[in-house]
This record gives C-alpha cells, sequence and structure tokens, in this order.
C-alpha cells in the first residue's frame, strides 16, 4: 500500500509541475507586457507546432508500448506527454484562450493518470487514461486545429487573437 500512496505522491507531484503559473490576470507568471526577458519566453505558434509533433510521436510511442503490454515504457511516455502539455497549456494561457487552456489541462491530467497507473502496474488503467487524452485531443483539434492538406495540422484562422502572419503554420505529421 506504501508504494501505491508513493506513486500517486508521485503523480501529483507531476501534475503539480507541470502546470503553468499564472497571473491573476491569466498571463504567465513572471511575464509583462512591456517586453522584458520574461516575454521572450512567449510561446509562438510555431512553437506549438513543434510542441504537436513531439506529443505526436510520443503518444504513437504510448499506445505502441500499451498494444505491446511494455507498462514501464507507458508510464515514460506519459509522463512526457504530460510535460509537453504543460507547455500547451502555456501557449493557450498566453493567447487568452481559457477553452483551449482546460482541453491542454484534461490532456495533461489524463497523461499524468496514466503515468500513474502504469507506475502501479495497472496497464489497464494506464491504457483507459491514454484514451481519455485522446479525446482532449479531438476536442481541441476540433475547435481550434485544422488539416493543413499535407498530414498534419495548423492553427485555424482567428484561433489566436489578434491574428498573427505566423498562426497558420504546418505540422508536417501527426497532430
Amino acid at each position: 500500500m506504501t508504494r501505491a500512496y508513493a506513486i500517486l505522491g508521485l503523480a501529483a507531484a507531476l501534475a503539480a509541475g507541470c502546470a503553468p503559473a499564472t497571473t491573476g490576470a491569466g498571463e504567465p507568471a513572471g511575464s509583462t507586457r512591456s517586453g522584458s526577458s520574461a516575454a521572450a519566453a512567449r510561446l509562438t505558434p510555431e512553437d506549438l507546432d513543434a510542441l504537436m509533433k513531439k506529443i505526436d510521436d510520443v503518444y504513437h510511442s504510448a499506445k505502441g508500448a500499451s498494444r505491446s503490454g511494455r507498462t514501464q515504457d507507458v508510464g515514460t511516455r506519459a509522463g512526457e506527454l504530460a510535460e509537453l502539455f504543460g507547455d500547451v497549456e502555456k501557449f493557450w494561457a498566453q493567447q487568452n484562450v481559457p477553452r483551449a487552456v482546460r482541453l491542454a489541462e484534461q490532456a495533461r491530467t489524463s497523461a499524468t493518470e496514466a503515468a500513474g497507473h502504469a507506475a502501479a502496474g495497472n496497464l489497464s488503467r494506464a491504457s483507459a487514461a491514454l484514451r481519455q487524452l485522446d479525446g482532449a485531443c479531438e476536442q481541441c483539434h476540433s475547435a481550434y486545429r485544422q488539416p493543413d492538406g499535407q498530414g498534419g495540422f495548423r492553427l485555424k484562422s482567428g484561433a489566436i487573437s489578434p491574428p498573427s502572419a505566423g498562426n497558420t503554420t504546418s505540422v508536417t505529421r501527426g497532430l
């Protein structure tokens, strides 16, 4: 029983560490609107697309590990996904799109749950959590992403406000 509590504690710590800290105005903690060095940490649509590519690779690796019964690999990949979705949350928080932040948070939470279940040796529950993550991805893509015609996705026009010249960057494949 002690091992289970340790695993759940680790999962909770991972979840807490992945969530972006924000100010009351929805801005990431430490950011300013004046263009200081904190503004350099602002994520761009190109950063989001890079995150989506990485998420696609890691997600498919986790699903393959799940199908092959490699519980430890599922846990490792799910932990990576939780971290990546923390960055996706940060992007959407910086864009002030609360619904997208919530969907990214749901995906991060599902990834964290998958990691915890895998660490506890419960492949069935870890796989179920990955399916929940997939559902959050589908909802977000439906609202904010569109196919780019080359097997990938890009932000929908107007998904971020004000629209920037770079908000239609394509992902070559995946998410």
